[in-house]
C-alpha cells in the first residue's frame, strides 16, 4: 500500500530544496487543508499530512521585491489618471500604494472604517479569503490608524459614496457582489498594468506594501512611525525586513557626519 505520509514528506523535501521555508510552509498549509477536507468527507480515513518536517532556505530580506521610486511614481500616476471606480482590483492596488496595507486588511475594510473628515483609515480586521467573512488582524499591533493625504481622500470619498448608493458593506466589494476580488484577480490585474505601462517587474500585490514602506524609509520618515503605520509587531521587525534601505541611509549618514565634523576645525 502506498505510504502517503512518505509521499507528502518527500514532496515537502523536494519543494523546500529550492524555496524559502516560509514558502514551503504555505504550500503545506494549503495541501493540509485539502487533506483534512478529504478526511471530513470520508474520501480517505486518515490525515497523512499532519506535522511534516518542513525544510527550506531562510528567506533573504535583501531579496524583497519592491518598485524603485521612478516606477512607483509611474504606477501611481497611471492609477490616478484612470477611472478606478470601474475596476475594484485597480482601486485596491491604488489603496495599497497610498497606505502599505496588506491585501487581507484592504479586503476587510468597510465604509465605517474610513473617516472622511480626518482622512484616517481604521485597520481593525481582515477578510478571510478561505472561509469568507471577517477575521482578526495578523497581530495586535496590526490594529492601527493610517492617515492619507487630501488628494487620495477625495478619491476614497467617491468610492464611499458609490458603495453607499449600492448599499455594499465592504469598501472594495466587487460590482453587484458582497465579496472582494480574489488574490489571483488582483495580482492578475497588477501584472496587466505593469505590462501596459512598461514596468519590468514580477512583483506581486504584497510587493506594493514593501514598496510603500521602502519609499517612506528611503525618504527618512521616522522608523518608529513607519513601523506603527505598517502594523509590524515591533520596530525590530521593520529593522530586520528593510535592512536594504536602512543600510543605504546609514551610508548617507556616515557621509553627512564626516562633513559636519570636518567643519569643526
Amino acid at each position: 500500500m502506498l505510504n502517503f505520509i512518505t509521499v507528502h514528506q518527500e514532496f515537502i523535501n523536494w519543494y523546500g530544496a529550492n524555496h524559502a521555508k516560509s514558502s514551503t510552509e504555505k504550500v503545506h498549509v494549503h495541501m493540509h487543508a485539502a487533506v483534512k477536507y478529504a478526511v471530513e468527507e470520508s474520501y480517505i480515513d486518515r490525515d497523512f499530512a499532519v506535522r511534516p518536517a518542513l525544510s527550506g532556505a531562510k528567506g533573504n530580506p535583501d531579496a524583497l521585491k519592491y518598485l524603485q521610486e521612478a516606477d512607483f511614481f509611474k504606477l501611481i500616476k497611471y492609477l490616478n489618471s484612470t477611472n478606478n471606480e470601474l475596476s475594484v482590483s485597480r482601486a485596491m492596488i491604488q489603496f495599497a500604494c497610498y497606505t502599505g496595507a496588506r491585501l487581507s486588511e484592504i479586503a476587510g475594510l468597510t465604509i465605517e472604517d474610513v473617516d472622511l473628515k480626518t482622512g484616517i483609515i481604521n485597520i481593525n480586521k481582515t477578510y478571510n479569503y478561505r472561509d469568507g467573512g471577517f477575521a482578526p488582524t495578523k497581530n495586535p499591533q496590526s490594529i492601527r490608524k493610517i492617515d492619507i493625504d487630501d488628494h487620495y481622500l477625495q478619491i476614497l470619498k467617491k468610492r464611499v459614496l458609490t458603495h453607499e448608493l449600492r448599499k455594499q458593506e465592504l469598501l472594495f466589494a466587487k460590482n453587484n457582489s458582497t465579496t472582494p476580488p480574489t488574490s489571483n484577480a488582483v495580482n492578475k490585474e497588477l501584472r496587466k498594468i505593469f505590462k501596459d505601462i512598461g514596468i519590468n517587474s514580477d512583483m506581486n500585490f504584497h510587493g506594493l506594501r514593501h514598496t510603500h514602506i521602502s519609499y517612506l524609509l528611503a525618504n527618512e520618515v521616522n522608523i518608529q512611525y513607519v513601523s506603527k503605520r505598517a502594523g509590524h509587531s515591533s520596530v525590530s521587525t521593520t529593522l530586520t525586513v528593510y535592512t536594504h534601505i536602512l543600510e543605504r541611509l546609514e551610508r548617507d549618514e556616515i557621509s553627512r557626519t564626516r562633513k559636519l565634523l570636518s567643519n569643526i576645525g
